[in-house]
């Protein structure tokens, strides 16, 4: 992946995709990003889905096997940046990615590498939620049989 510099495409809202792929997937028993589906690794499915809505502004957060993950990435979009604290859980996987927005990012869409049911339409529909209504923290609703999405107000 390239690393996000100003010349880089994206959409004009600011709107970036961050993709957390840093667990180890232990309960797993091996690294969930690289089971095919379809032929293809869920990471490259969710980095792929996640471009088709935000373009090069994406970043991929890679922690366990970081070195075995990133080279499937090398002709992706975005940049990817290693959480050196993986094993502390998510929230250190969010930071890390969060860290690395840069100042032009006015929202994150967050999205888990492991979740190949969904869909870039379905991403397209939760960045349509936020869009509508920016000041809100849009979020997707399991509802059978596709999820819905609203907006709620954000606590800034």
């Amino acid at each position: 992946m390239t690393p996000i510099s100003d010349n880089v495409p994206r959409p004009a809202d600011g709107l970036y995709a961050v993709v957390l792929a840093a667990g180890a997937s232990t309960r797993f028993g091996s690294a969930k990003q690289l089971v095919r589906v379809a032929g293809r690794p869920l990471l490259h499915i969710a980095v792929t889905r996640a471009a088709e809505v935000t373009g090069n502004a994406l970043i991929v957060v890679l922690g366990s096997g970081a070195v075995q993950l990133a080279p499937l990435l090398k002709h992706s979009p975005g940049s990817v940046v290693v959480n050196q604290d993986w094993r502390e859980g998510i929230a250190s996987s969010i930071r890390a990615g969060v860290a690395r927005l840069p100042a032009a990012c006015h929202a994150a869409m967050l999205l888990l590498a492991d979740q190949a049911a969904v869909t870039a339409d379905d991403l397209r529909r939760l960045a349509g939620s936020w869009r509508k209504q920016p000041q809100h923290i849009a979020t997707a609703v399991p509802v059978a049989p596709r999820p819905s999405f609203r907006a709620a107000p954000s606590a800034r």
